[in-house]
């Protein structure tokens, strides 16, 4: 499952893009924040639908300018820090 945060800009989420391009396979869907404008072309889901769809690990599919985690506080927030 690739998680693509709150992204607004492609390049932002070349990480998720190369797994869903070049592994297409190994990803199940994309998750993203409401602010979230862009996609990698996967289905969205939920943590549970991915796990349910048989996820086992969420790549951190993104890479803002500076290196820096921009998560705005959201429900997807919450259940990354738990």
């Amino acid at each position: 499952m690739l998680y693509l945060g709150a992204a607004i800009d492609v390049l932002a989420v070349k990480t998720a893009r190369g797994i869903a391009v070049w592994r297409p396979g190994a990803a199940v869907g994309e998750m993203a924040e409401p602010e979230c404008t862009v996609s990698v072309g996967l289905p969205r889901m939920t943590i549970a639908q991915g796990v349910a769809a048989g996820a086992k690990t969420l790549v951190l599919g993104f890479a803002n300018a500076g290196g820096t985690i921009d998560c705005p506080s959201s429900e997807h927030s919450a259940q990354l820090a738990a």
